[in-house]
């Protein structure tokens, strides 16, 4: 293999790139992540082509090094490699060329189930919206009928598919004697003449492709690196993956998707992939979880990386566990600050199992680094420095005290789920197990995951009046017939105490509702809750700052939605 590297720039056509594939002379190396679009991202591909938009050059790399790579091009199997030949291997556009490829090459065999699996790959073009139209392009869900003017995309490439599906259209024209109602879509040309308008675009479209020629692989990942600087979007995990996978079975990239699946099952949500990725970092002995210098953060973190990702896990594992039961996150969309599960993680890592004491002071750091706002203007510098306190503490060399200077933000006067300081109050309001309106226990993360903000409704609605938007005019509450504030009032008279008091209601407060004044129920509630929660607060041994009007931060770097 020649050291020598050589960079070109082409114009390829798209069925020149699909003969390349399937002559196993085009292929997906392994560091790269598998098929991740979705439906939508598919459809917006074959949009943007009809309407002119660039999708972005494809970026690859020609050698004749053996480098492991991906069996299949989204939905299809791909042949082996050539021996003794070169082969090309995609560095960027996989999911771009994947969606192309098995879209237009579908088999008619394929299947057609309800799983996304199969359907998503079934993309049709309305022919009745015009060319350059938005909204041509749809899936339909399996056991619906296929309107004759829907051409399947697989249709396309080939001409006898075409000729299929333009017999087809005309003879359900006949058929249905609908003739004059589909032309009267068309706009001066037939349906069979857009298709095949469609169809030409595609056979004739052409792709830009970098292609690195020969060359290290080290080499190609650097170019790879370098033209992605000022390019899409990438995430820091696949960037790493790229700069630090050396053929084995596994890449970080899949070790992080597997990392997220197991959060999933647990009940918590979807961990943002970031927050794992800086976990292995941390717990590879790397000191800064935010550098961006891609190679030297590869470099520094490959010898390490299997055990790193094992212990990333196993302290992610530890810390969901102690945030769901011992600081009432039953959900990470309550999650205020991401850095906060990466610490905890850290912690969990070097100490398995804690005393009663040093969780106790965990669980004061989560409180107070929560209430007081800490992470969110946290620079580079002070992260490195948390992260070491917890290493400190975690060693028994350190304690977590200096927390105790900081000062907590009073009750948020305004609902937004993306401040970090109204999801502690909505964590500190969970620590009382909330009961439904028949007074059985809710389950708040179920509620969490399939509705996200929205789970808190609001009890009364006036939007002209400032009341309307505090916290306390939203509950954790499905409501009955009528909505939230009747739902309160056909509370069962044997069960109204008790619901209220899960739900952080006074009583002086459910009076004012039931006699009709919206205005006194949220001012009643809202001082109950911001003397209550002041209460918490100085438990921990804080400060509080005096209240502040007008609409709270949005810091949170958790999504909710």
């Amino acid at each position: 293999m020649s050291d020598q590297q050589e960079i070109k720039t082409e114009v390829t056509l798209l069925e020149d790139l699909f003969r390349m594939v399937e002559a196993g002379t085009l292929r997906v190396p392994r560091f790269q992540r598998p098929f991740v679009w979705t439906p939508e991202q598919m459809r917006e591909l074959f949009d943007s082509i009809e309407r002119g938009f660039p999708i972005g050059p494809l970026l690859m790399w020609e050698t004749s090094e053996p480098v492991p790579s991906l069996d299949k091009m989204g939905a299809i199997d791909l042949p082996e490699p050539p021996q003794g030949r070169r082969v090309s291997y995609l560095l960027d556009g996989n999911q771009r060329l994947s969606t192309l490829y098995s879209v237009l090459r579908l088999p008619s065999s394929f299947p057609h189930t309800t799983a996304q699996s199969t359907w998503k790959w079934w993309i049709y073009r309305d022919l009745t919206v015009p060319v350059g139209h938005k909204g041509g392009y749809l899936h339909i869900q399996p056991g619906r009928s296929i309107p004759a003017h829907h051409m399947s995309l697989r249709a396309t490439m080939r001409t006898i598919d075409f000729l299929g599906f333009a017999r087809g259209l005309e003879r359900s024209q006949i058929r249905t004697g609908q003739m004059s109602l589909l032309e009267e879509h068309t706009e001066h040309v037939g349906l069979i003449e857009r298709g095949e308008q469609i169809a030409n675009q595609l056979k004739s479209y052409k792709v830009v492709t970098i292609r690195i020629h020969e060359g290290s692989k080290d080499q190609a990942v650097e170019a790879f690196v370098r033209l992605n600087s000022k390019g899409r979007a990438i995430s820091r995990d696949e960037m790493v993956s790229t700069l630090t996978h050396d053929g084995s079975a596994t890449t970080l990239t899949e070790s992080i998707d597997s990392i997220v699946d197991k959060t999933v099952s647990a009940g918590i949500g979807e961990i943002p992939r970031d927050v794992i990725f800086k976990t292995i970092v941390a717990a590879s002995g790397t000191k800064d979880v935010l550098r961006n210098d891609w190679e030297q953060l590869a470099r520094a973190i490959r010898d390490r990386l299997p055990e790193a990702v094992n212990d990333a896990q196993l302290g992610l594992e530890r810390a969901i566990e102690f945030l769901r039961e011992e600081c009432g996150v039953k959900h990470i969309r309550l999650l205020p600050y991401s850095m906060q599960l990466v610490a905890l993680a850290m912690f969990f890592i070097i100490e398995v199992d804690p005393s009663l004491e040093r969780r106790e002071s965990l669980r004061r750091f989560f409180w107070r680094t929560a209430l007081s706002g800490w992470f969110a203007g946290a620079n580079t510098t002070q992260i490195k420095w948390i992260l070491e306190c917890i290493r400190g503490f975690a060693n028994g060399d350190d304690d977590l005290e200096v927390f105790t200077s900081v000062e907590a933000r009073s009750y948020p006067t305004v609902f937004d789920a993306r401040s970090a300081r109204v999801r502690t109050h909505l964590l500190w309001q969970l620590w009382t197990t909330p009961l439904d309106a028949e007074g059985s226990p809710m389950n708040p993360a179920s509620q969490l995951a399939e509705l996200g903000a929205k789970a808190y409704r609001r009890i009364s609605f006036n939007p002209s009046e400032s009341w309307s938007s505090n916290p306390a005019n939203r509950v954790l509450l499905v409501p009955k017939r009528g909505g939230v504030r009747q739902t309160l009032l056909d509370l069962p008279s044997g069960l109204v105490e008790s619901i209220l008091a899960s739900h952080h209601i006074p009583t002086d407060a459910y009076d004012a509702l039931v006699a009709g004044d919206a205005a006194s129920f949220v001012h009643l509630r809202a001082a109950y809750l911001a003397a209550q929660e002041a209460s918490f607060i100085r438990d921990l041994g804080l400060e509080l700052l005096p209240p502040t009007a007008g609409e709270p931060d949005t810091d949170s770097d958790i999504g909710v939605d």
